[in-house]
């Protein structure tokens, strides 16, 4: 499935940085992983919605429930 292909390298790069994040580096170089980070984070949605408009193009998107901490995603923007 396309889905796969696409997300298990972008969750290999997250998941490198993450690991990064976790190790010592100088503050300019934090501040960079950071960005990078949240830059990765942001594909992934972005990805996640892509492919959801195309399983509702199919017919095949099966609506789920999920609570959202709203003053979190807020502060976030």
């Amino acid at each position: 499935m396309m889905s796969y292909e696409i997300r298990s390298p972008l969750s290999g790069v997250l998941g490198g940085v993450e690991l990064l994040q976790r190790s010592q580096l100088a503050e300019r170089q934090r501040q960079m992983v950071e960005i990078i980070h949240r830059s990765t984070s942001a594909l992934t949605g972005v990805l996640n919605d892509v492919l959801d408009f195309s399983k509702i193009e199919a017919g095949a998107l099966v609506p789920a429930p999920e609570s959202v901490d709203l003053a979190a995603l807020l502060a976030s923007i």
